[in-house]
């Protein structure tokens, strides 16, 4: 059975020294003795010190994994064996077995678990596959849904503005005939219209009128200015010119078109 020596073995230059890592659980479960057989069986393959023969110092290092112990260790021949020795290093080993089947189990275990990983890791990549190309394709719809509308509404603005145009020139067309029917339903009787005449700008009429007085003219202008803002039409007065006699009443006043239905 290997034996613990003093710790002055570690500075025996005629020792095997070397590091040794153990599962923590394992060394935990061991007794001196039985951990010097450990570390001695651990290390029989460089030291070519059978651990049932050999003696054994360590100390323990720093380890940054706390599942595993790290020791340092040396050895030598300790010059003595026996039946007793070899019968607790066959115990020591029956022990080690059970431990060695356990730590393959674990192994498995989180090979299972890595396994079982790599899997769920490649159907969520296949997953986030589908999904990236669901919302392109959503965009694309987005895009073209956004792109229809947009032409919905141009089609709707560009038929707004034709209906408007095709009333202006309706409008337009009724415009002359209307303001004339004014013209007459106003000055009939009261004034007599000597002439239109077109100026300068569309839809724009210089009229000239004679009324039987000053205060007839005025009045005159005053109804038509009225009657013709009903269709849409603005009147600016002119002069009023009185004839030498006083018999008589001249005046001017300019029509405009102001646009919309009359």
């Amino acid at each position: 059975m290997a034996e613990r020596l003093p710790d002055s073995l570690l500075s025996d230059a005629r020792a095997f020294r070397q590091q040794v890592r153990l599962a923590a659980v394992q060394v935990a479960a061991l007794n001196e003795p039985e951990l010097a057989f450990a570390l001695a069986y651990e290390v029989e393959p460089f030291s070519h010190v059978a651990a049932a023969e050999a003696g054994v110092a360590w100390r323990e290092l720093p380890s940054t994994d706390p599942a595993i112990k790290v020791y340092d260790v040396a050895v030598r021949k300790a010059g003595r064996a026996g039946a007793r020795g070899g019968a607790t290093a066959d115990g020591l080993a029956r022990f080690l077995r059970p431990a060695a089947l356990v730590g393959a189990l674990l192994l498995l275990a989180a090979a299972a678990d890595g396994t079982w990983l790599t899997l769920q890791r490649a159907s969520l990549a296949r997953r986030l596959a589908t999904q990236r190309d669901l919302d392109a394709r959503v965009q694309r719809v987005q895009s073209s849904a956004r792109a229809i509308a947009a032409e919905a509404e141009r089609l709707r603005t560009a038929r707004a503005a034709a209906r408007r145009a095709q009333d202006d020139v309706a409008a337009r067309r009724l415009a002359y005939p209307e303001i004339l029917r004014v013209i007459a339903a106003t000055c009939g009787g009261k004034t007599v219209v000597r002439s239109f005449a077109s100026e300068a700008a569309p839809y724009t009429i210089r009229l000239s009128a004679v009324a039987a007085s000053a205060e007839d003219a005025a009045h005159v202008m005053s109804a038509l200015t009225h009657a013709a803002a009903a269709v849409n039409w603005s009147l600016t007065p002119g002069p009023i010119a009185t004839s030498a006699q006083g018999a008589t009443a001249e005046f001017t006043c300019t029509l405009a078109y102001e646009g919309g239905e009359p």
